[in-house]
């Protein structure tokens, strides 16, 4: 009896909420726009920016819909097992492993932009090591857990990322100049469809990487899409309040000088006049968007090692083994801050592109492929 209600427990912390799966919409999503995709969309499309938003948000719905297709033909397995399913153990081992070094390599790039984020306007006197340190250590430990209590942080980090933002949003009212808004597409349409681009690319890559929780582990409902509707919704209203803002507050000419305008806009921000100096606790939001994103990559990469690695001792030391291993790279190859946002700014994007999208396309070229046959298969049984 007391092993039965253990093991119910067990498995109530392995699944993961319809709730907590559509807040990950959310909380996975947005750790790359501080400091990167910000400052490459500012960059092209300068005030139009906050269009460029709205056209990935809406090319954004095609990478929802390759996720749902690939779960809803995945036979509730996750990404790494139906890969092995569709094209045998050689290729898909081979698929699995290029969607694995992807992601650290974007973990190692985010980790690199949020520490240099961290020091230069918070603890500009701190070896930047030590803030490496207190960002990988939480990451590697909750990596660890099972993904119903990832989704249960996921949740957490929501409400607060929610509250954050409507405070800060209140503050932000009085300094509102329209003005900056103009003039309207001055260099035409090319900058914010590019803009826009950029936007779709670093945007919903991350959606895809729920294709590593199965279906069964996920505790849905009759609003579990709705649910997905609304937070996907209301991730692109943020998204696009965070551009606008910066616009509106700032001006084009003011958001040329710095790389974290986003944080900038947020000095400005008071309550009614009686609170002031908000920023920091309101940055809270662009850090535990940070943190999601790699605790969330972490634990695919995870996934792929258990499935791998039969010894269970072995497989708690993993992570924290892998965070060791991104703070030696993060010293040897990003000394100084400006190679690294060179580097991320040139190649982040083919990053997404090859190792990302181009195996999630393949996937679900197998995965209509089966289901093809499957159908012509059902139909000539019916004949």
């Amino acid at each position: 009896m007391v092993d039965e209600k253990i093991n119910n427990e067990n498995q109530e912390t392995d699944n993961v909420s319809s709730f907590g799966y559509a807040t990950f919409f959310s909380t996975i999503t947005k750790g790359f726009f501080l400091g990167i995709g910000t400052y490459m969309m500012f960059e092209i499309s300068k005030v139009d920016t906050y269009i460029s938003v709205i056209i990935g948000a809406l090319t954004s719905i095609i990478t929802i819909a390759i996720l749902y297709f690939i779960k809803r033909h995945s036979e509730s397995k996750d990404i790494i097992d139906l890969n092995k399913s569709l094209f045998g153990n050689v290729i898909g081992t081979i698929l699995n492993i290029i969607l694995c070094i992807a992601l650290l390599v974007l973990i190692i790039l985010i980790l690199q932009n949020i520490t240099q984020f961290v020091k230069i306007l918070y603890m500009p006197d701190t070896q930047i090591n030590y803030i490496r340190i207190l960002f990988l250590i939480p990451i590697a430990y909750a990596a660890n857990k099972s993904i119903g209590i990832i989704g249960r942080i996921s949740q957490i980090v929501f409400f607060v990322n929610f509250v954050m933002l409507f405070i800060s949003l209140i503050g932000l009212i009085p300094k509102i100049n329209m003005d900056n808004l103009l003039p309207v597409l001055k260099d035409g349409v090319n900058p914010t469809l590019r803009s826009g681009f950029i936007y779709f690319i670093l945007y919903s890559f991350p959606l895809l990487l729920l294709t590593i929780i199965p279906n069964y582990k996920i505790k849905s409902s009759k609003h579990s899409k709705l649910k997905v509707v609304i937070i996907f919704l209301y991730v692109t209203f943020v998204m696009f309040t965070r551009i606008i803002m910066s616009i509106l507050v700032l001006g084009q000419e003011v958001i040329d000088v710095y790389r974290f305008p986003e944080y900038m806009v947020l000095k400005m921000s008071t309550l009614f006049g009686i609170i002031e100096r908000m920023e920091d606790t309101l940055a809270m939001q662009y850090h535990s968007d940070v943190l999601m994103f790699c605790i969330f990559a972490m634990y695919f990469i995870m996934t792929f090692i258990r499935k791998k690695i039969k010894n269970q001792k072995a497989i708690k030391t993993i992570p924290y083994v892998i965070s060791i291993f991104i703070f030696i790279v993060l010293n040897i190859l990003f000394k100084e801050s400006m190679v690294a946002y060179e580097f991320t700014e040139k190649y982040i994007i083919s990053i997404i592109i090859v190792g990302i999208f181009a195996p999630m396309i393949i996937t679900l070229i197998g995965t209509i492929a089966r289901a093809l046959k499957t159908k012509m298969l059902n139909l000539k049984s019916a004949i």
